[in-house]
């Protein structure tokens, strides 16, 4: 069975990318979401008190208790066991996914090592341990990747008449498009984080599937549950609150956005800061990014920078 996640960062900040990620593990069949925590342990946990050597929780708690250095020990880790140790296996072929060359100087290329918060050996070793577990339990790294939509590219969807829930389902669903791609014909189970006050998705998921039949299994506040019937597979599809609390696997792409998104504004923050001695870095939150803003916007202005690539209009 292929269990898999989808989550997001960054969808309220006035600076910075959004990001969403998605993960999936080959498991034996009939685990439930959760089953990893238990058959992982050790190096993996979810108590963020019992300092376990990888964390994977909800990325706010996670990002709280141990600091980007955290995120990205844990991701390392996996993207080890996943056969990927650079920065480039975080970033989709989706067409607006990562960087334009060249729009965003900010982020031409990598600024910044993978790992450059932790040492190599750490990751090692905790890496050799979670190899072993998942060996264990007959389990593997299956996909790991994130899309990261510039402001650019949010203002621009923005124009064309959506609104911040609508911009980040479209990233959702090009990620549950691939998921259903890559594991065709398999036992595919996916949990996304739920976003704003939606109950009903089947108009969203029938855009994503023209021409498939989808059962709504359940359809409410709690969780809103579907059966696609595509012509390779039929995959199963749950929306459902705080799912990176619950599900692994969507914990997991909480982190790796939130991680994806932490790395980007570093990578800006160094480019700015760089030009600009003495600049505060900003996490584009709304009230530092106004302080921001106004602290690099003759910089800007005399370095033709569009405004539009820097700042979200919502």
């Amino acid at each position: 069975m292929i269990m898999a996640g989808i989550d997001e960062a960054g969808l309220g900040p006035t600076l910075g990318p959004l990001a969403t990620a998605a993960t999936a593990f080959e498991v034996p069949e009939a685990w439930e979401d959760n089953r990893p925590w238990r058959e992982w342990d050790p190096p993996v946990g979810k108590d963020p008190g019992s300092h376990p050597g990888l964390l994977v929780a909800d990325s706010k708690i996670a990002h709280r208790v141990s600091g980007v250095a955290g995120l990205e020990l844990t991701l390392a880790a996996f993207a080890s066991c996943r056969g990927a140790n650079h920065p480039d296996f975080l970033f989709s072929g989706f067409p607006d996914g990562r960087l334009p060359p060249g729009r965003y100087p900010w982020h031409s290329g990598s600024l910044l090592p993978f790992p450059c918060h932790v040492p190599p050996e750490q990751v090692a070793k905790l890496a050799s341990q979670l190899t072993l577990a998942l060996e264990k339990s007959g389990s593997r790294v299956a996909h790991l990747e994130v899309s990261l939509l510039n402001p650019g590219e949010l203002n621009q969807r923005y124009a064309e008449g959506l609104n911040k829930n609508a911009a980040l389902l479209l990233e959702t669903g090009a990620h549950l498009q691939k998921l259903a791609r890559l594991f065709a014909g398999e036992n595919l189970r996916v949990t996304i984080d739920k976003q704003g006050g939606r109950n009903d998705y089947l108009p969203f998921l029938t855009r994503l599937f023209p021409g498939a039949w989808i059962d709504c299994l359940q359809a409410g506040a709690l969780e809103s549950t579907y059966r696609l019937h595509l012509e390779a597979g039929k995959p199963l599809v749950t929306f459902q609150p705080r799912a990176d609390g619950a599900s692994f696997s969507t914990a997991l792409a909480s982190q790796l956005a939130k991680y994806a998104r932490e790395r980007a504004m570093a990578e800006l923050n160094s480019w700015f800061g760089a030009r600009l001695p003495g600049l505060k870095p900003s996490a584009g939150y709304p009230l530092d990014a106004r302080r921001w803003l106004s602290e690099t916007a003759v910089f800007r202005q005399n370095a033709g920078i569009p405004p539009e690539l820097i700042q979200r209009s919502r």
